[in-house]
């Protein structure tokens, strides 16, 4: 994708970013799971590739967090996007219109506590 069309700007998430940065610093971050700090999502980018790589790693053990404290009540982008924002925000609703499920406060609560501590924004 990247040889083919090389005028185009590519933007992809923290596992793609990662892997493109192997070969090419012509890619930028569509921040997804690094939206919970910034300060850290900055330094994804800026960093070195071995810092990405190990970065990486979090960042998955984070959704994968979010995917068990959200299974079988509810499975929404948004209420992802939600629970995510919520870190920058602590005010964040999490609520969805229906028929749609979302998250609440106890979902947040459980999902943060998952959240490997190097990811946790500073208070």
């Amino acid at each position: 994708m990247l040889t083919v069309a090389p005028r185009l700007h590519f933007y992809l998430t923290e596992m793609g970013y990662t892997l493109a940065r192997r070969t090419t610093d012509k890619v930028g971050l569509l921040i997804s799971s690094a939206a919970v700090n910034f300060d850290r999502a900055k330094a994804f980018v800026s960093g070195e590739q071995a810092n990405r790589e190990a970065a990486v790693i979090d960042f998955n053990a984070m959704v994968a967090a979010l995917h068990d404290v959200a299974a079988k009540r509810f499975h929404i982008d948004g209420a992802f996007d939600k629970m995510l924002a919520r870190f920058a925000d602590p005010d964040f609703p999490l609520e969805l219109l229906p028929p749609y499920a979302g998250a609440n406060d106890d979902d947040y609560a459980r999902f943060r506590a998952m959240v490997p501590p190097s990811l946790l924004p500073l208070q």
